[in-house]
């Protein structure tokens, strides 16, 4: 069947210049002004074993981010560095390793409402983000197209319960021969606070559609502990079980992060 005359995507350079004058559009319409918040530097690596049952393979996942949010704006960049390995041999290559994409989120509040007296709190956001590809075809390391999507983020803190909530959407580039469907996602993530511990539980559990036709939704449980050892630095360790098959079977993450 010839999909010629059918509705066509816009390229990815339309689609970041789409994004980025949403974004200045958005601090040119808001009444007050944006100011810059502090920087934030995370340092995160992730050891995943993939949930496929015909190959076993591993991946290293690194992301090194940059991110400042103010009062009314968030904006964040990130650099993704990975290593996959495959137990069993596979053509034309059983192993890759190299930088595979950049991501950029940009974020605008949409409401805080808060209660002093009992101790509650909670803010919305709006996010749009995109993934622009290193690679310039698919392979371990990415899809090698532009990815772009929206999502509402809210967090709710009553004494020192935290709840934080997202639901979006993203649009995956089609490589050759591939043709993937918009993802659908939900992540819902809690921690306590103790006031004179060190530690805090984490725990989050994340859902998503199936980007192939016929294939399992995506969804995974986890769970670590937090510590900030000082006012401008945070350490998380979180270990993740996947609940399909296209999940990975397991995993497990470092994050570090330090405010300057």
């Amino acid at each position: 069947m010839n999909n010629d005359c059918g509705p066509r995507r816009p390229g990815p350079l339309l689609q970041v210049i789409v994004f980025s004058i949403s974004l200045f559009l958005g601090a040119a319409l808001t009444p007050t002004p944006v100011r810059a918040g502090p920087v934030s530097i995370t340092q995160s690596f992730r050891w995943l074993q993939a949930g496929e049952q015909e190959i076993d393979s591993t991946y290293i996942v690194s992301y090194t981010s940059l991110s400042s949010r103010s009062e009314k704006w968030s904006i964040r960049g990130s650099l993704s560095w990975v290593k996959w390995d495959a137990d069993v041999p596979v053509e034309p290559v059983s192993s890759q390793s190299g930088f595979g994409a950049i991501y950029l989120t940009g974020g605008r509040r949409i409401w805080d409402s808060a209660k002093p007296r009992n101790n509650f709190r909670t803010t919305g956001w709006i996010r749009l983000r995109a993934k622009i590809p290193l690679e310039q075809e698919q392979s371990a390391l990415g899809s090698g197209k532009f990815d772009w999507g929206a999502s509402l983020f809210s967090s709710t803190q009553l004494n020192r319960f935290l709840v934080f909530v997202e639901v979006g959407f993203l649009e995956l580039g089609d490589p050759v021969n591939i043709s993937y469907k918009p993802l659908a996602s939900a992540s819902l993530s809690m921690s306590y606070r103790p006031r004179s511990f060190p530690l805090y539980p984490l725990a989050s559990f994340l859902i998503s559609s199936s980007s192939i036709e016929g294939a399992s939704s995506y969804s995974e449980i986890s769970g670590g502990f937090g510590c900030s050892p000082s006012k401008l630095t945070s350490l998380s360790i979180i270990f993740s079980k996947g609940l399909t098959s296209i999940s990975p079977r397991a995993s497990s993450a470092i994050f570090f992060s330090i405010r300057i």
